[in-house]
């Protein structure tokens, strides 16, 4: 329905204006031509009315600035990046909220890297993408993110507050086996998504893209 489309999208549904925005922007996302014409002028009548974008995403706040850039900075306020890990607010360049992973989550990352040599690994926090085993995935992902990780041992991030992890397994079985670990270390604290066939995220239950 518009009501789920709008939460997913980070809007709320209270108002007629916010509901008609849902409604623009789903109309240009199957428009062409002229229409696309037409529903670029509503977005704008929204812009200048004064409405506030909220963006909703998996990705790094990084990976968002073109699109902030786009809209302009005044106009996006509260935004759930990280998969809802973190709450950033845009126009003030402010953190407003973290869902933290807990402890068992590193013990599923140090499963893997003591047992799972193949799978390579990032670990998100608000300000830093820690790359505890390196791969061409990793490199690609980061680039994709428009982040600088930092490699570092997994000693060195433990007492770190994560917000999200992502694993990168070499084959399906080992996607498999990262799967029936991670529901049985944290499976009850903790939501597991696909992004994409070879990429495999943690991040708190219930948060997920707000």
């Amino acid at each position: 329905s518009v009501y789920e489309i709008a939460l997913d999208y980070g809007f709320d549904y209270d108002s007629k204006k916010e509901r008609a925005f849902i409604l623009w922007v789903i109309e240009g996302a199957v428009s062409y031509g002229e229409n696309i014409e037409e529903t670029n002028e509503k977005i704008e009548f929204f812009i200048k009315e004064g409405g506030i974008f909220a963006l909703s995403s998996g990705r790094s706040k990084e990976a968002l600035l073109p699109v902030v850039d786009r809209l302009g900075k005044s106009k996006v306020g509260p935004s759930a990046v990280l998969n809802g890990g973190l709450v950033y607010d845009f126009s003030k360049d402010e953190v407003l909220a973290e869902s933290l992973l807990l402890e068992k989550d590193k013990r599923l990352t140090q499963y893997v890297i003591e047992s799972m040599p193949n799978v390579s690994i990032e670990i998100h926090t608000r300000d830093i993408c820690y790359v505890p085993r390196r791969s061409a995935e990793t490199d690609i992902h980061e680039e994709y993110e428009k982040i600088t990780p930092v490699f570092a041992d997994f000693s060195e991030v433990t007492d770190k507050d994560w917000l999200k992890v992502l694993y990168m397994p070499s084959s399906p079985d080992e996607r498999d086996e990262l799967v029936r670990i991670g529901l049985e270390i944290c499976g009850d604290t903790s939501d597991f998504n696909d992004s994409t066939a070879n990429i495999f995220g943690v991040s708190k239950k219930y948060v997920e893209q707000m």
